[in-house]
């Protein structure tokens, strides 16, 4: 089972329904909307990917299988942007 947990290089400030990261290494600015600014507290390294996955269907009201592909898409991306890290 995977936690994931924000970079200590990454800033975020979240405004009403969207955030804003930014990597202080790189300069890489990134913005989530509604769906990534719910997940993006719950990457504090005590939420498993289960436990996000069942909020993301609970609040946002889509079948698990479609919540499971776009959070994976979602965390290979910040992965890629060093904005996480895997605990």
């Amino acid at each position: 089972m995977d936690f994931y947990k924000h970079s200590d290089n990454v800033e975020w400030k979240q405004f009403e329904d969207e955030s804003l990261l930014i990597n202080i290494e790189t300069g890489f600015y990134f913005r989530l909307n509604e769906v990534g600014s719910f997940i993006w507290p719950l990457l504090d390294g005590k939420h498993s990917n289960k436990e996000i996955i069942r909020g993301i269907v609970e609040e946002f009201d889509v079948q698990t299988e479609k919540a499971k592909s776009d959070f994976g898409s979602f965390i290979k991306e910040l992965l890629d942007e060093k904005l996480i890290v895997i605990k």
